[in-house]
């Protein structure tokens, strides 16, 4: 008898193709933009070192390293607050410590500290490793958010944009709050989801948890319990039988973050005095280069540098066709554009503008520019009547979003890699006899080792040996009462009177050019650079190349009778 054609073994036919599922195929290409994400970050993400870039990364290796060394909990300073943050780096350089003595690389723990003074590298990386670690748990954290809220290309889109995105690359190579704090806010926005869908008590408290973690490790994250309020709403609207229950639930959640907040950093309150003093710290006016203009000004600034820099002015306009499309859809509506409006309009009140400020509005740009795009390509697809359009529509797009991202990641990677600092340090070790006093504003910890005496300007006492600074005999916390109110501590904001201390056979000027571009805000710090170069000889001039070089402009000047008092 003939068999009927027609009845096939549906799971013959599975076992032998052995095709993936849907959700397969999304993980194993959501590994693949991780991986991607993974080089990218990776990539140049030493360089400088031992010299130090950032301006801030010494504070919060220099802190993390007392806490370790038994002084306590307490950070003793709370200015983001950057507690988290402290928390991990202490984990962090515990284990790369701990390594070391067990492998044999360090005979003991003073011969760490001895050889962490000369070449605090390992240090830098093991903390740089961490912040890399939590950017792709963001960009993750993105994909689940805009998979929960539309559909899996939209998600695994939004993901690669964030992968590819120039600013979040920078700033996961270097030890600050923004890409951290990323992660908590990302994360309550995931459990505010479910609050929308579900209104379930405890999902109001792994919010409220969330929003503490966020708070914990820098201030403005605060804002992100909008997206709770929102969630709450838009269920109450949904089911408004249940309204009270939710207002109730949105009540404890607040409760939950408050409590959680003062468990997890309870110095806070324990020591809110620094916690006072250090924010009024932060409260600047002015700073050199970053000094905002006004509400409108700040929010053109901000469209106009980072956004516009990192995704280019397509990826803005289609950030602005998203926010439109979102808004006819209820849930994305709700869970995104509360935040990025509040978060926007508090960064912009600011006296100060920073371009990491917008480190946690990227994956919402993202998941914005992704829907967009998807919703475009299908749009095309209909209008000309070929479905079979839409991918090649949406590959263009990418391309056209994607291709100058990348150049900007592999240029900025490049500037990285080669520093005007580290360029100065080499012209320094080539033509400087051992023995000379040296003056210096940036952290030149790659000089330590050539012979040469060198000083650091610390605000009101004039400068400081930095081989006594290093060594402890100059503890951090008198070197903040030293800065006082100051924003930037260096040659052109030492105290006067103490000017003196300063005196040496040379001088690496890294900030005159940024007070000559500003002088009609800092005249004095100008002229007071100026009167030092014209006192010495200018030896050699460091600038930045595009593309090549990064740092700022360098000036070595050998100076003929120290500083003068000016």
């Amino acid at each position: 008898m003939r068999k009927n054609p027609a009845r096939i073994n549906v799971a013959w036919v599975h076992s032998t193709t052995a095709i993936p599922s849907p959700d397969a195929r999304f993980r194993s290409l959501l590994l693949g933009i991780l991986l991607i994400g993974a080089v990218l970050r990776l990539y140049g993400f030493t360089g400088g070192l031992p010299a130090v870039t950032d301006s801030d990364e010494p504070l919060f290796v220099v802190i993390a390293l007392k806490m370790l060394a038994g002084h306590g909990l307490n950070p003793g300073w709370f200015g983001h607050p950057a507690t988290i943050t402290f928390y991990c780096l202490v984990l962090v350089f515990g284990l790369a410590i701990g390594a070391g003595l067990l492998t044999g690389h360090y005979s003991s723990l003073h011969d760490f500290i001895a050889r962490m003074y000369l070449d605090p590298s390992i240090l830098f990386i093991s903390g740089r490793l961490l912040i890399i670690l939590f950017a792709l748990i963001s960009i993750i954290l993105t994909a689940m958010i805009a998979r929960r809220l539309f559909y899996k290309r939209v998600a695994l889109i939004s993901a690669l944009l964030l992968a590819l995105n120039p600013l979040h690359i920078s700033y996961s190579q270097i030890i600050r709050t923004d890409i951290q704090v990323t992660v908590f806010m990302l994360l309550c926005v995931l459990y505010s989801i479910r609050i929308a869908r579900r209104g379930l008590l405890a999902d109001y408290a792994k919010a409220g948890f969330c929003l503490a973690l966020a708070c914990a490790t820098k201030w403005p994250a605060a804002n992100i319990a909008i997206c709770m309020a929102s969630a709450a709403l838009y269920h109450a609207l949904q089911r408004p039988d249940q309204a009270r229950t939710q207002a109730r639930n949105l009540a404890f959640g607040a409760m939950v973050s408050v409590l959680s907040l003062a468990l997890i950093s309870p110095y806070l309150i324990l020591d809110y005095r620094t916690v006072m003093a250090n924010l009024g710290g932060e409260m600047q006016l002015h700073h050199l280069g970053a000094t905002g203009g006004g509400f409108w000004y700040n929010i053109g600034w901000y469209i106009a540098h980072p956004f516009r820099d990192s995704i280019g002015t397509a990826g803005i306009l289609l950030v602005i066709t998203g926010m439109v499309l979102v808004l006819r859809r209820g849930l994305p509506a709700f869970i995104l554009l509360p935040p990025v409006f509040i978060f926007m309009v508090s960064i912009s009140y600011q006296t100060l503008i920073w371009d990491r400020w917008v480190i946690p509005l990227l994956p919402f740009v993202s998941i914005f520019i992704a829907y967009a795009v998807c919703s475009i390509a299908r749009a095309l697809a209909l209008h000309i009547g070929k479905p079979r359009a839409r991918p090649a529509a949406l590959l263009l797009m990418l391309l056209a979003l994607t291709v100058p991202m990348v150049a900007t990641v592999k240029s900025n990677a490049a500037e990285r890699i080669t520093d005007t600092r580290n360029v100065a340090a080499a012209w320094v070790m080539k033509h400087v006899p051992s023995g000379q006093t040296i003056f210096l504003e940036h952290f030149g910890f790659d000089l330590l080792r050539g012979g040469w005496r060198l000083i650091f300007p610390a605000g009101d006492v004039g400068c400081v040996d930095v081989a006594a600074q290093l060594g402890g005999k100059i503890k951090y916390d008198q070197m903040g009462k030293w800065r006082g109110s100051r924003a930037i501590v260096d040659y052109g904001t030492v105290n006067a009177k103490n000017l003196g201390t300063c005196a040496a056979d040379y001088a690496i000027f890294s900030h005159y050019d940024r007070y000559a571009r500003e002088r009609a805000v800092y005249p004095h710090e100008a002229a007071r650079y100026e009167a030092a170069i014209r006192a010495g000889t200018l030896m050699a001039t460091f600038r930045p190349v595009p593309g090549e070089i990064g740092g700022p402009t360098l000036r070595i000047v050998r100076m003929k009778h120290g500083f003068k008092k000016n």
